[in-house]
């Protein structure tokens, strides 16, 4: 069963059984790890989540993650998918050392 969660006016992430996110009602595949990373997000709104508190959370619990290079990969590619403007993100944001969303 899918199920649709409001993130904004126009971006809802579907729950089932593909990664997949609707952006102004068109459907956007994501990979597992930009789910993950949009689902950690979601679970702290507003809160500024260092890159290590992201990796911690996301990747082998015995702390063998990718690096800050790659998360920062990870986070450019979900903007490119969840921003209008990726460029100018409005929805991730790089704040005081970590990344914060949906302020």
């Amino acid at each position: 069963m899918k199920r649709l969660f409001l993130l904004e006016d126009d971006l809802s992430l579907i729950n089932g059984l593909s990664f997949a996110i609707k952006k102004q009602g068109k459907l956007l595949v994501l990979t597992a790890s930009e789910y993950k990373l949009l689902c950690l997000f979601m679970e702290n709104p507003g809160q500024i989540l260092s890159p290590e508190q992201i990796l911690g959370k996301l990747w082998d619990c015995s702390e063998n993650y990718v690096d800050n290079s790659s998360l920062t990969v990870y986070i450019r590619r979900l903007r490119t998918k969840i921003e209008d403007n990726p460029g100018e993100p409005k929805r991730i944001i790089f704040r005081q050392n970590g990344f914060t969303a949906w302020q």
